[in-house]
C-alpha cells in the first residue's frame, strides 16, 4: 500500500519576490539566525526553507522517510493578500509551478491548487484552468 503525505507545502521563487514586492501587510525579514522569514505587520508567519523550493530535495526527503507520493500545497499567507491582479498572479503562479512539478514527477508528486477566494470570479476561472491542468484537490 503507497504512503501518501497529503499535507506538505511548496513555494516558487516568484511567489516569494511577487509577496514582497506587492504583498502588504506581510514582509519578509532576515532573521538573527540569516534565514529570511516572512512576516504581517509584526507577527511570524513562516520560514521558507531550502526544501520548499526544490522538488529534487523533497523528493529525497519522501524516500528517506518512506513516502511513495506527497499532495503539495501553497501554505499561508497563500494567494490571500493582493488585489485582484495580484492574488490571481500569485495564483497562477504557485499552481503551474506545481503542475509542472507534477509533470516532471509524476509517480511522486500531485498538488493542491490555491484560489483567489475574495475574487470569486477569478477563482472559477482557476480552479477550471488548474483542474484542467492536472489538479487533485484545493
Amino acid at each position: 500500500m503507497p504512503v501518501i503525505d497529503v499535507h506538505t507545502h511548496m513555494f516558487t521563487q516568484k511567489w516569494l519576490e511577487l509577496l514582497k514586492r506587492e504583498g502588504a501587510p506581510y514582509k519578509t525579514k532576515i532573521r538573527p539566525d540569516g534565514q529570511e522569514e516572512v512576516f504581517r505587520g509584526d507577527t511570524p508567519v513562516v520560514i521558507p526553507q531550502k526544501g520548499h523550493f526544490d522538488y529534487e530535495l523533497r523528493i529525497k526527503h519522501m524516500d528517506s522517510a518512506g513516502i511513495d507520493i506527497s499532495i503539495v500545497s501553497l501554505t499561508c499567507p497563500n494567494v490571500y493578500w493582493g488585489n485582484e491582479d495580484v492574488s490571481s498572479r500569485a495564483a497562477r503562479e504557485s499552481n503551474d509551478t506545481m503542475a509542472e512539478a507534477q509533470t516532471k514527477y509524476p509517480d511522486r508528486i500531485r498538488w493542491f491548487t490555491s484560489l483567489p477566494w475574495e475574487y470569486p470570479q477569478r477563482a472559477v476561472e482557476e480552479l477550471r484552468r488548474t483542474c484542467d491542468n492536472g489538479a487533485v484537490g484545493m
